[in-house]
């Protein structure tokens, strides 16, 4: 089954052009959490139900240069408890593995791109977060082809909001738009719409999955991913969920949750007035249950040629561990931090 994508046109309006229906604040919840609730179930194929299976995806992304790159993306799937994820862009891979209590991820190098890395998110189509969200407007679009009805989210402490829109007929998500901060040297430097369009959806099983997921950045493509494979695995290789070496340990804390606190001398955070630090970077780690840093990206920078030296420094740092009902769990943690010029 597939959903023609004028979608696009009616989103980048939406905020402005159509009114909402007359509707009470009650009502508008209990409406969108329903349609989001029945567009999950429709597309979930992880469901606890469901058959265990592989999905292969081809996908393209502009890049930090502004290339275009390209990859692979490879799920296995048993449980929420055994699943790995595989991603290719190049001769870099990475590979994440859920475990009942915990997941695995490991980079082949510390320069795995994170536009490539939002794949396996953008596989799940409705996000668990999801549920959590406040709405405050409901728009039906009765001719628009299909038939579509989207919602709007309440404005949150920054004034923004985020919509997604449905086949008003069967309930499938065909598009959700959500404001993407974007940083330099650690200060906000604007915000974009990040939207997302699904689209060519399949049969498989007792769900509809779209084969065709293409996301932009204030309507410029920013990635595009095809599924080739959508096929049901009986059993998998048990070698396939075992950790890699080298790979860092996430936990799974499904309840209270404490992030990891800085504790020790050298973490390097000083004034945007520094005159001795023109360059901040934004640096991805895992804070392991002995409050040492494991593993580290460097997400942000103006200079990738000092990756090395800054995921060195990294390393000098101390933390109290995360928790998770008073217990230590391993936790990722972002930092942002000046760099000597």
């Amino acid at each position: 089954m597939s959903a023609p994508m004028n979608q696009r046109l009616l989103l980048s309006s939406l905020f402005l052009a159509f009114l909402p229906l007359n509707l009470s604040a009650q009502d508008v919840q209990v409406r969108a959490q329903g349609l989001l609730e029945h567009a999950r179930q429709l597309s979930d194929i992880r469901s606890a139900a469901s058959p265990g299976f592989r999905l292969k995806a081809n996908f393209s992304f502009v890049g930090d240069d502004l290339d275009t790159e390209q990859g692979t993306y490879t799920e296995t799937w048993v449980s929420d408890s055994q699943w790995r994820h595989e991603l290719v862009v190049n001769d870099v891979h990475r590979i994440e593995i859920g475990a009942p209590s915990s997941s695995w991820l490991f980079d082949s190098k510390n320069d795995f791109p994170e536009t490539a890395g939002s794949v396996a998110q953008l596989m799940q189509v409705v996000l668990a977060s999801d549920k959590d969200l406040r709405f405050g407007t409901l728009v039906d679009h009765p001719d628009t082809k299909p038939p579509s009805a989207c919602i709007i989210t309440k404005p949150d402490s920054q004034k923004l909001k985020s919509a997604f829109c449905f086949d008003a007929k069967v309930g499938l998500l065909l598009e959700r738009v959500s404001p993407e901060r974007r940083w330099r040297q650690a200060r906000l430097r604007n915000i974009s719409d990040y939207s997302c369009d699904f689209a060519d959806f399949r049969k498989f099983g007792e769900h509809l999955f779209p084969w065709q997921i293409t996301c932009f950045v204030d309507e410029h493509k920013k990635i595009s991913a095809t599924v080739v494979e959508l096929s049901l695995t009986p059993s998998a290789n048990p070698e396939l969920f075992t950790p890699p070496q080298g790979a860092i340990e996430l936990g799974k804390c499904p309840d209270t949750a404490v992030p990891p606190r800085w504790v020790g001398a050298g973490l390097g955070i000083s004034s945007h007035n520094d005159p001795d630090h023109t360059s901040w970077v934004s640096v991805w780690f895992v804070v392991d249950v002995k409050g040492r840093p494991q593993g580290g990206r460097v997400i942000h920078t103006p200079d990738r040629t000092r990756d090395d030296k800054v995921l060195k420094k990294i390393q000098e740092w101390f933390f109290q561990p995360g928790t998770c009902n008073g217990a230590p769990m391993p936790m990722p943690i972002m930092v942002e931090m000046p760099f000597p010029s």
